[in-house]
C-alpha cells in the first residue's frame, strides 16, 4: 500500500510540467522526466554510467538476494494475496486499508 502511494507520488512529480522561469539554473517549462531523457535540449549533460546487469545481480545475490528486501516469506505473501483477492476488494486506498487489514486477519490464521 505504501509503495503504491509512493509510486503514484513519484509519477505525479516526475511527469508534471514545471512552470517556465527565465534565469533558473535547473530546467523549467518541461517535466523532470523529459529533462532527464533529453538533457542536452535543456542545458544538461548525461553523466549516467553503464553497468553490467549480471554483475549487479551477482552482487545482490552475494549480499542476500531478494530475501534481503522482502518483509515476509514468499509463503506468507502468497497466502496474504489469496486472502486479499478472496475479499473482492475493488481498490485499496489509504482510507480503506485498515478495514481490509482487519478483515484479512482472521482469514490468515483461521
Amino acid at each position: 500500500m505504501i509503495q503504491k502511494e509512493l509510486d503514484e507520488l513519484r509519477d505525479q512529480f516526475n511527469n508534471h510540467v514545471v512552470r517556465k522561469i527565465n534565469g533558473k539554473v535547473l530546467p523549467s517549462g518541461v517535466s523532470p522526466n523529459i529533462a532527464y531523457v533529453l538533457p542536452d535540449q535543456y542545458g544538461g549533460e548525461n553523466h549516467l554510467q553503464p553497468i553490467d546487469k549480471l554483475a549487479a545481480q551477482g552482487l545482490m545475490e552475494a549480499i542476500g538476494g531478494k530475501e534481503l528486501i522482502q518483509f515476509v516469506s514468499e509463503e506468507y505473501a502468497s497466502c496474504a494475496a489469496e486472502v486479499f483477492h478472496s475479499l473482492g476488494v475493488e481498490r485499496l486506498t489509504m482510507q480503506n486499508v485498515w478495514v481490509i487489514f482487519k478483515d484479512m486477519l482472521p482469514l490468515m490464521h483461521p
